[in-house]
């Protein structure tokens, strides 16, 4: 107890305070400092009592790590002003990103690496490592598997677009999608979301101001539609001037767009030369058949079907005639296709400067491009 008032005194000599004290006296009467001799050992030098009992320093604060930027919401991404519908598109784009993730991407090269294994191209010709069949099932089943992928983002995607495209007055459906897939690789980056592509619309939007098409005249329709080129009606109507191509066969002529032509049955023992066909005569009507060619390229399936032709030549031809109307008419049928996502239609494109501005604003978009084999194949 001496020994313990004695370190009172000297702390309060020192100037340390009471309270320091008075630890320092229930630190001795129960024996808990720390600091304190255990029992028969030799009593501590004052000094050591008082730096037992002065404070430690603080240590340092460890670095507080910079918390991560809050990813912007979709309202604010992509310009919502009702969260309602930023709500349901996030999710749609939220649920589409996971969708992706759990699909394996398939390689985009995989067609061209199956061509340069199955033909080789030469100066004098095409040597083929398997049949022409066999390379063209193979390539289609690769095309369509590349086709599937993404088949049920793409859905999600597509109706987080429309959405969107509601949401904003006068937007288009282009540029709705081209929102979408930012949102998509801004919310959640992968090699997925960076690689993923919206397939082409199946038909064209109409204007919105209708165009008209003129009713068919039976006079102008043509029976041999699988040979149309032969036929009387149609080697008439060629023969006619520009300024008396009637009204009442422009919606004949566009539907012979969808009847394929094989260019061998002129070229294997004739003169070579090759007479005019469907897509010639369209374009000699210029803006007048813009009207009928919309109508038909809204609906190419419907179209194709009535005729017996193919959807595949109705949208090659209309191609090769939006290359050959006037300037005006022209890029607004180029640009009706390329907003759709026919990717195919550029390489038509002509090169004035208003078609190539087209193809600068909408050249890199959310389609997947056409896929254009590298090879030529000859028979």
């Amino acid at each position: 107890m001496n020994r313990s008032r004695a370190v009172v005194d000297w702390i309060r000599t020192r100037g340390l305070g009471t309270g320091v004290a008075i630890l320092a006296l229930a630190a001795g009467l129960t024996g808990c400092d720390r600091g304190a001799a255990p029992p028969g050992a030799a009593s501590a030098p004052a000094a050591t009592v008082a730096s037992a009992a002065a404070p430690a320093p603080a240590a340092a604060p460890e670095p507080t790590p910079s918390p991560e930027p809050a990813k912007p919401d979709v309202a604010a991404l992509l310009g919502l002003p009702d969260p309602a519908t930023a709500e349901s598109v996030g999710k749609l784009v939220e649920a589409a990103a996971r969708s992706l993730a759990g699909e394996p991407i398939p390689d985009p090269d995989a067609v061209y690496k199956f061509l340069e294994k199955s033909i080789v191209e030469r100066p004098d010709g095409v040597e083929f490592k398997k049949g022409p069949d066999e390379i063209s099932r193979g390539a289609g089943e690769l095309i369509e598997a590349r086709q599937r992928w993404g088949s049920d983002a793409e859905a999600m995607l597509r109706s987080a677009a429309e959405q969107v495209q509601r949401a904003k007055w006068g937007y288009t459906s282009y540029a709705a999608k081209s929102d979408v897939l930012r949102a998509l690789v801004t919310l959640y980056p992968s090699p997925a979301a960076q690689r993923f592509r919206f397939h082409a619309d199946p038909g064209l939007a109409r204007p919105m101001r209708p165009l008209p098409c003129p009713d068919a005249d039976p006079r102008w329709s043509v029976v041999k539609k699988t040979r149309y080129f032969e036929d009387k009606t149609f080697t008439k109507l060629v023969a006619l001037p520009d300024a008396g191509l009637p009204d009442g066969a422009i919606r004949e002529a566009v539907a012979l767009l969808a009847m394929p032509v094989v260019m061998n049955e002129f070229l294997q023992g004739g003169s070579g030369e090759v007479p005019p066909l469907a897509d010639s005569v369209v374009a000699r009507y210029g803006e007048r058949a813009l009207g009928c060619l919309f109508e038909a390229l809204a609906e190419p399936a419907a179209a194709a079907k009535a005729v017996g032709g193919e959807v595949a030549s109705l949208r090659y031809g209309a191609g090769k005639v939006a290359a050959k109307l006037p300037t005006e008419a022209s890029v607004k049928l180029f640009r009706a296709a390329l907003v759709a996502g026919w990717t195919d239609w550029s390489r038509e494109l002509p090169a004035t400067p208003a078609h190539q501005a087209l193809a600068k604003e909408l050249g890199d978009g959310p389609y997947l491009p056409a896929f254009q084999s590298p090879y030529r194949l000859r028979s």
